[in-house]
């Protein structure tokens, strides 16, 4: 099923550290700060996809906690329009445990963290996707 999209980025060769993706790779936000107004500047995207013009985004968090309020609003404005889904998950990024989800869906979050594990989260996506293909076969 589906195709395989790995990051190319290898670590053992030509990197250094734990944090070499975040030095090599990453781009550096913060050289925009100043471009906007207040404390607004760039969010990262952990993962966005788009199926039959219908907009899914993954954002991990490493604990449960608020969202950030700049987050939140980006992410209550994005979800008003009935094709964006966002889902956040708290998860440990290098062994991709994850424990918890919570959605952003019609301009609101879901009121709670709630449990998940990998195998919910990837039947949460896969129930997207199915969602995504019924309106591409109309």
């Amino acid at each position: 099923m589906g195709g395989k999209n790995t990051m190319s980025w290898d670590c053992h060769r030509g990197g250094r550290g734990n944090n070499c993706f975040n030095e090599k790779r990453r781009l550096k936000f913060e050289v925009f700060s100043g471009c906007f107004p207040g404390r607004i500047n760039f969010s990262d995207v952990d993962g966005i996809v788009e199926i039959g013009r219908r907009f899914l985004m993954l954002e991990g968090k490493s604990s449960i906690e608020e969202i950030p309020a700049g987050q939140r609003i980006l992410f209550e404005h994005l979800t008003e329009d009935p094709r964006w889904l966002v889902l956040v998950v708290v998860c440990d990024a290098e062994s991709m445990r994850v424990s918890r989800l919570r959605e952003f869906c019609k301009g609101m979050q879901s009121p709670r963290w709630e449990p998940c594990n990998l195998d919910d989260l990837r039947a949460r996506i896969s129930e997207w996707v199915r969602d995504s293909g019924k309106e591409l076969r109309q």
